[in-house]
């Protein structure tokens, strides 16, 4: 078996297994109310920590890198001082996925998960239930959707919520109290910084993504239309269906007859990149709060894992 690459670390995210806590918080916490809810894209960040750290094995020679590192995030949001809630996205198979029913190339050219990274999913399932973590998921759907789901729902109760995810997809979600927070770097994406960097609001993001398309996705965009052509034309038209309705006043020949000829294409698109914000998940606030963990059984699975001091770290929060 081909040896996996891996990068020398990740910020945030030491190796060595006596790395202390950082006290530090951001300029956008609360420290008089841990009040804020935190929800992980856990495959995401699954997938960041196994090709990040080196390979590290269980007493019984299985991988658990990904298990140690996905810990280790989850400490590090529920050490934050506005950190009341915490709650883990899943995907579930895209066979099953109601955008691979619309589109049977849906995310078609991705590789299956690795292996040695598959075999730790299940592990970090057990270690959630332990540690008291609701672990979300419907079939159908997806992490993303998921996360839109307890944004929408966080927001209907006047909470602050922080998606701690790297996909672009959750950009259409942003609201006053609703952000993209990268833990590593410590840093938040709000409305502000999206106009900064697409030139449009949230609520233009679906469209956006609509006309620029998504070859890791696989969703086809509009051709001879990238993300500063599509800002400028949602600047001008507000809306895809409003440039639809006008495509015919589109400057440039090309741009004007791809356009028109890809109306169908581009209206599924937009389908597919567009979040569901009412996935059937069962939802308990009350168990969603950080704490109440089993520390008999984490320190069981720790000795399994042989990730001895993740233990101690985690009893704080008993």
């Amino acid at each position: 078996m081909e040896k996996k690459q891996h990068q020398l670390t990740l910020p945030g995210l030491a190796l060595e297994d006596d790395q202390s806590d950082s006290d530090e918080t951001s300029p956008f916490s609360s420290s008089s109310c841990k009040d804020a809810v935190y929800v992980l894209d856990t495959h995401y960040l699954m997938y960041q920590v196994f090709h990040a750290l080196p390979d590290i094995r269980s007493p019984a020679g299985k991988p658990v890198a990904a298990i140690y590192g996905y810990v280790q995030d989850i400490l590090q949001l529920m050490n934050r001082d506005d950190c009341g809630y915490l709650m883990c996205a899943f995907d579930t198979p895209l066979d099953a996925s109601f955008r691979r029913k619309l589109y049977s190339a849906y995310k078609s050219n991705r590789e299956a998960m690795p292996e040695e990274l598959s075999d730790q999913v299940l592990s970090v399932r057990r270690m959630l239930t332990a540690m008291n973590v609701p672990a979300l998921e419907s079939a159908g759907y997806e992490a993303d959707d998921v996360l839109a789901t307890v944004a929408n729902m966080s927001y209907a109760k006047g909470l602050t919520c922080y998606l701690v995810t790297g996909d672009k997809d959750c950009r259409q979600l942003l609201k006053d109290r609703v952000f993209i927070y990268n833990h590593r770097k410590d840093l938040i994406f709000d409305a502000h910084e999206l106009h900064r960097t697409w030139g449009i609001r949230p609520d233009q993001v679906v469209d956006f993504q609509a006309l620029v398309g998504d070859p890791v996705d696989n969703i086809p965009g509009v051709p001879l239309i990238g993300p500063k052509t599509a800002s400028q034309l949602l600047n001008q038209y507000e809306s895809l269906d409003n440039l639809l309705a006008h495509a015919t006043e589109v400057r440039g020949d090309s741009r004007r007859r791809n356009l028109i000829e890809g109306r169908e294409s581009t209206q599924l698109a937009r389908d597919l990149v567009r979040l569901v914000e009412d996935v059937p998940i069962q939802l308990d606030w009350g168990s969603s709060r950080v704490g109440g963990m089993d520390q008999v059984r984490i320190q069981d699975l720790c000795d399994e894992f042989g990730l001895q001091r993740l233990s101690s770290r985690l009893a704080a929060f008993s």
